[in-house]
């Protein structure tokens, strides 16, 4: 599910839906959703 968010073209509020995916993710995965972004060209 965490995945899926970052599969899909990104759209320009990227992060943003990362940060609604942590909401319901549970803490490790709320921590990939913050890193992810970040390593992303």
């Amino acid at each position: 599910m965490i995945a899926a968010g970052f599969a899909r073209p990104s759209p320009p509020n990227r992060f943003d839906n990362a940060i609604a995916i942590a909401i319901d993710a549970p803490p490790e995965a709320v921590s990939a959703c913050l890193t992810a972004p970040a390593l992303m060209p």
